[in-house]
């Protein structure tokens, strides 16, 4: 057994194992009870343990590859970014390091760009549906082998297995007119038989994964299961060794693997097939660029536990925005989405700017604004401070060196300005990170100045010569005409 999980789930179920809030209707209701949460995730981390067991984590929250690698998204970065995110959520999660050389993209048509983006780690195969792979030219007289070849690729050339429909089917049965789980049962027994009188002479691995996210019908799953390893012409054997062609019984003699498989192609997207819209990725793209002031250390401190957990948070929430799951409901894609807007608005607005009256006066032709940046967070941050005059003719600004604002706590700020002229001015001030992207709104504020400047000191200054010529001009008059005689 192979368990492909995503790892989201696993934190969310981990994250249920402890008291927690639900909001419902718009209240928030305290839940005590972690019983079932806690005894499933004691489940899972028994069975994905056991020595017959392999775990395969999904990129965390299991992303639409072909989506998020198109050439216009602008997000082909993301997919192996989650894909590290998921293996190191799933060890910490299961305490079993999950295997790494097989991948399982989402359901559906693939492009070569999202197997690249999802083999970039080293993975040697990929599991995909039959859907994914070109029709063949006539029908085969009998089930083949799950490993059909191989697909070169700028990244390698990862083995291709294909997983059997038919019986991937059985253990996900339709409740309409269910005809009993022994029934069901007995069709599996049926279908395996089958495969194996189309050729008694050959052995051939069959790879069975029921969809995603499917119901499963626990009663016919656990009997294939059970099945798989009492029946003479079925047994178990692990995912990895089918991929490998080294997949054989206990009493089964195989020839050496072939290393020369022949080479598959994709069967390109059609149109009518779901993705992820762009416009939905465009306003993704616009989210995870304000969100990496907090994620690429441009404004968080990154040595705070704090802004650690922060970094991890909002990476999970932007890996739930781009799920594949939303391929077919877009509409909780869009919740997903508002969730993460919010969550950023949030941080954001806990880091703003505070200037008092909003009106400075300078007394002479040069002076210090004084702002107070405000923290709020829990963490430090680190920030500058940019004053724009809207007249950069008669007042300019001298731009400040970033700061470091404590968590939880204001730091003043001065800022030199130089007037040209007298009068009133209005001054936009704008906090930015470390790289001088803008962050924050702007806060407005008006720069009055009483001191003469330099045409007016000129014109002071020849007024008043004038003006003491003149008086000297009248003295001298004066003078002379009391030295005449009468």
């Amino acid at each position: 057994m192979t368990y492909a999980v995503d790892p989201d789930l696993l934190f969310t179920a981990d994250a249920l194992g402890s008291p927690y809030q639900l909001l419902q209707g718009g209240k928030t209701k305290q839940i005590n009870d972690t019983a079932p949460a806690q005894g499933w995730m004691a489940a899972l981390r028994d069975a994905a343990t056991a020595p017959t067991s392999d775990v395969l984590s999904l990129p965390y929250g299991d992303p639409d590859a072909v989506a998020l690698t198109a050439p216009q998204s602008g997000l082909a970065d993301e997919v192996p970014l989650l894909r590290e995110q998921g293996k190191k959520e799933t060890t910490n999660i299961l305490g079993r390091t999950p295997m790494t050389s097989v991948v399982w993209p989402p359901t559906g048509r693939l492009t070569r760009r999202s197997i690249e983006s999802l083999t970039s780690g080293g993975a040697t195969a990929l599991v995909v549906d039959p859907i994914a792979l070109p029709e063949p030219a006539e029908e085969p007289s009998f089930t083949p082998d799950a490993l059909v070849g191989q697909l070169p690729t700028n990244t390698g050339q990862p083995s291709v297995l294909t997983i059997d429909p038919q019986l991937s089917a059985l253990l996900t049965p339709s409740y309409d007119n269910y005809p009993g789980d022994r029934i069901v049962d007995q069709r599996w027994l049926a279908e395996t038989a089958m495969i194996s009188a189309e050729r008694p002479s050959v052995s051939r691995t069959i790879l069975v994964a029921p969809p995603r996210r499917a119901d499963l019908h626990t009663a016919v799953a656990a009997d294939a299961i059970r099945d798989t390893g009492r029946l003479p012409w079925l047994c178990g054997v692990s995912l990895a060794s089918a991929a490998d062609g080294t997949a054989s019984c206990p009493d089964e003699v195989r020839a050496p693997p072939d290393h020369n498989l022949p080479a598959v192609e994709l069967e390109p997207p059609h149109p009518g097939d779901a993705f992820l819209s762009q416009s939905y990725l465009r306003r993704v793209t616009d989210l995870r660029r304000i969100s990496t002031q907090f994620t690429d250390e441009v404004l968080a401190e990154p040595t705070s536990t704090e802004a650690v957990k922060t970094t991890g948070r909002l990476l999970r929430a932007r890996a739930r925005t781009e799920s594949s799951a939303w391929r077919e409901r877009p509409g909780d894609g869009e919740q997903m989405l508002q969730l993460l807007r919010d969550d950023v608005s949030g941080l954001r607005n806990k880091v703003h700017l505070q200037v008092g009256s909003g009106t400075v006066t300078l007394t002479s032709s040069s002076g210090v604004i004084s702002v107070n940046v405000v923290n709020e967070l829990q963490q430090p941050v680190r920030v500058g401070v940019i004053l724009s005059a809207h007249n950069r003719a008669r007042l300019s600004t001298e731009q400040t060196p970033v700061t470091l604002v404590p968590p939880e706590h204001a730091t003043q700020i001065n800022l030199k300005v130089t007037a040209q002229t007298s009068g009133q001015f209005p001054v936009t001030a704008q906090l930015v990170d470390r790289e001088g992207h803008s962050f924050g709104a702007p806060q407005d504020l008006i720069v009055r100045s009483t001191q003469y400047g330099r045409v007016a000191l000129a014109v002071t200054g020849i007024a008043g010569g004038v003006l003491l010529l003149a008086v000297g001009i009248r003295i001298t008059r004066r003078a002379l005409r009391r030295s005449r005689p009468a």
